[in-house]
């Protein structure tokens, strides 16, 4: 998943990925789309990771 100097793709990461026990891909995806329906914690993770909807 990683690219040249570590970075994640995020459009590409598969929305079956785990991290952690955590649903990342599903997150990732859901945040993307700038789906209302993930919990404000969810999107305040994906913020700081600087994962924003398309």
């Amino acid at each position: 998943m990683a690219g040249p100097g570590g970075r994640v793709d995020w459009a590409q990461l598969p929305e079956e990925t785990v991290f952690e026990g955590g649903q990342l891909g599903r997150r990732v995806v859901a945040q993307r789309a700038g789906c209302p329906g993930l919990e404000a914690d969810q999107q305040d993770l994906l913020t700081a990771i600087r994962i924003e909807s398309d």
